[in-house]
């Protein structure tokens, strides 16, 4: 389980949640949660927020690739 379904199961928040409050899908949300795609910055400062907390809180860049690119991914 990684940092990030840790702390969002942790809020008792689902998949589908997330993926509502930043604004993709929730097969896009849960890439980005098992790190099988890149997190745009927006959006992993959206997903902290959330869950009250910092982005090195959970996005250790060992376990996470987040995009600094500010071009927003569509997923």
């Amino acid at each position: 389980m990684t940092e990030l379904e840790r702390r969002r199961r942790e809020k008792d928040y689902t998949q589908q949640y997330m993926a509502d409050e930043i604004n993709v899908s929730v097969g896009c949300y849960n890439m980005y949660e098992n790190n099988q795609r890149k997190i745009p910055i927006d959006k992993a400062e959206k997903i902290a927020k959330i869950l009250k907390c910092k982005k090195r809180d959970i996005f250790v860049p060992s376990s996470f690739t987040v995009s600094e690119n500010e071009a927003k991914e569509i997923c």
